[in-house]
């Protein structure tokens, strides 16, 4: 299933948790660095906010399949 197409999922009142993961807005991750090169999603900074052992491999493959047309 594409967790991106708001069509796999009915309409709700409110909705708490979804499931996926997402990332901080880059005005909060100004806030905690000034080093333009922590901003990549490789770099130490953002892997030591992952608490998951295989969480930043796992995400980028989902997102990965459901941008295909993206990476061709």
């Amino acid at each position: 299933m594409n967790t991106w197409d708001g069509d796999n999922y009915p309409i709700t009142r409110f909705l708490s948790e979804t499931g996926v993961e997402s990332m901080p807005s880059l005005q909060t991750w100004k806030e905690a660095t000034n080093d333009s090169e922590d901003l990549t999603f490789e770099s130490k900074l953002v892997e030591n906010r992952e608490h998951h052992g295989n969480g930043q491999h796992q995400m980028m493959f989902v997102f990965k399949f459901s941008n295909r047309l993206f990476f061709l």
